[in-house]
């Protein structure tokens, strides 16, 4: 989904250069990007969207391209928090002679994942902030200041923050489990690096 919501980003940024902004209010791109995800997805936007409704607003309305790509990036964000968050076997030192292992849960049903994103949203919301411009309430990918510096600056500034090129999580790219690799040139970094 990552790799779908970056490209999306990056030809939208390619037709505003050229003075074509399609993504303000378009419902044509709208209902091509809902058959773009699944249908949990979509039942998970319109979920969102009732609980961002304002009273008496119309609830049959199509969503706009932003409110999509806001609800996508969230949506996304949980995924990759959780899926960071999730427990693996370990092997834990002992002073015997043989290894012990201790086994942890691993929450692989979507209830117990969706808890668990849960969770991770609301810590994360409170106390994260950008590492580009240290402002909370966005993410990276999508904060202007970094948008409008070079690839080489971005990368830089992922690296001197410690942060993982790969998906600019807070850990090592040899720690990262993110499959995406860059859209442009295919190798195992960020699309915007």
């Amino acid at each position: 989904m990552r790799a779908f919501i970056t490209t999306f980003y990056e030809h939208s940024e390619s037709l505003k250069a050229l003075d074509c902004d399609i993504a303000s209010d378009n419902p044509l791109l709208s209902a091509h990007l809902l058959r773009k995800v699944d249908s949990k997805t979509v039942q998970k936007l319109e979920q969102y969207r009732e609980s961002q409704r304002e009273p008496g607003a119309d609830t049959h309305s199509l969503p706009k391209v932003t409110e999509i790509m806001t609800f996508l990036n969230l949506e996304c964000s949980q995924i990759e928090d959780a899926s960071l968050h999730s427990y693996s076997e370990t092997k834990i030192p002992s002073t015997s002679s043989r290894p012990r292992v201790e086994k942890r849960v691993q929450f692989t049903s979507p209830k117990h994942m969706n808890l668990l994103a849960t969770d991770v949203k609301v810590s994360s919301t409170t106390d994260a902030a950008c590492f580009c411009c240290r402002k909370p309430g966005h993410k990276i990918y999508q904060c202007p200041l970094f948008k409008e510096k070079s690839p080489n600056e971005r990368y830089n500034l992922a690296k001197s923050n410690q942060r993982c090129i790969s998906c600019l999580g807070k850990h090592s790219i040899k720690e990262c489990r993110s499959k995406n690799s860059c859209s442009t040139c295919h190798r195992k970094h960020h699309s915007l690096l």
